[in-house]
Formats: structure tokens, C-alpha cells, sequence
């Protein structure tokens, strides 16, 4: 009767999240995807790109490598679909992780990562942007060109004012660190 019903999924979704998050991760996963495919089954589309990238997420997190990168494709489809694209670029780096986890030599990985940070340039989303180029740097380090991957790297973090404490900036600092 209040509509509740997308509020409601969305609770049910992120309380899986926390569950996963204090150590319980294949009972909280197992709460995301009932919750996600609840929404969809309904309709109720909002953010759906955005939750199945933590979805996905947390699949590769628990090692279910496969079944992220067939979420993944799933969920590509899905924001076609629907036509949210914001998160796009976050499915395309999700997508090149499980690539690396499963085929560290594919030719593939590269590819992913170049398209995750075209996408989220295009966008102007520079958080996303960020992940996709820590990603690709790591990338072309582990093919021995760690000064490319660093150079991306410095230029897109230094495009941040603020923020400098948050998870991603420390990652990308820690990286920069490590590629000298």
C-alpha cells in the first residue's frame, strides 16, 4: 500500500552486506542474491547495477570466481536493460579481477581494465576511474611495464582534493609505493 516494497529489498540487500562484512560471508552473499533477484523479479530496478558490483564483489571475496564472472555477464546485460550505466565501469574491473584469478596470462585482463577506465572517464566518475586504474596498473607491472601502470595512476589521483584517508586513495598510494 506505501510502496515499501524497493525500500524494503534494499534493506534485505545491505543487511546481507553487513552480515558478509562481520564474517559471516556465504550467509550474508546468499542474502544479497535472494534480495537482488527479489527486485528483480518485481521490477524494482533502481540501483540494480550498482548492488550486483557488490554482489559480485563479494562472490570474488569468497573465491567463487566463476560464478562472479557469470553474475557479471549477467549483470551487463542487465544495466543495458535498464539503462544504468553508471556502474558499468565497476563491472568491467570486476570482470577483469575474475579474469586475472582464473587466467593470470589472458589477454583479456588488459582489455577489461582499458575499458573500465574509459567508461568511468567518460562518465566523469573519478572514484571509479581510481579502481580502474590502480587495476591497470597492477596489470601492466605484472607484465613488466610498472612505469606506464604508476604514470595512469599519478595523474589520476592526483586529481583528488579530498579524501586522501578513504580505502581507495590509501590503496593507491600503497601501490604507487610498491611500483617505486
Amino acid at each position: 500500500e506505501a510502496k515499501m516494497a524497493w525500500p524494503a529489498g534494499l534493506g534485505r540487500f545491505l543487511t546481507g552486506r553487513v552480515i558478509g562484512r562481520q564474517g559471516e560471508p556465504g550467509r550474508g552473499s546468499d542474502q544479497m542474491e535472494a534480495s537482488f533477484r527479489k527486485l528483480q523479479e518485481t521490477k524494482q530496478r533502481l540501483y540494480l547495477t550498482f548492488l550486483g558490483t557488490l554482489l559480485a564483489s563479494t562472490k570474488l571475496e569468497m573465491g567463487r570466481t566463476e560464478d562472479a564472472l557469470n553474475f557479471l555477464d549477467e549483470l551487463q546485460l542487465l544495466s543495458v536493460e535498464t539503462h544504468q550505466q553508471l556502474f558499468v565501469p565497476d563491472v568491467h574491473r570486476l570482470r577483469a579481477e575474475s579474469l586475472q584469478r582464473l587466467d593470470p596470462k589472458s589477454t583479456r585482463i588488459e582489455a577489461e581494465y582499458r575499458t573500465a577506465l574509459q567508461l568511468a572517464r567518460e562518465q566523469g566518475a573519478l572514484a571509479l576511474e581510481l579502481r580502474a586504474t590502480a587495476g591497470l596498473a597492477k596489470c601492466l607491472a605484472a607484465n613488466g611495464d610498472a612505469r606506464e601502470g604508476a604514470a595512469l595512476l599519478v595523474a589520476v589521483r592526483d586529481r583528488f582534493t579530498e579524501g586522501h584517508a578513504t580505502p581507495d586513495l590509501v590503496a593507491a598510494k600503497a601501490l604507487l609505493d610498491a611500483l617505486g
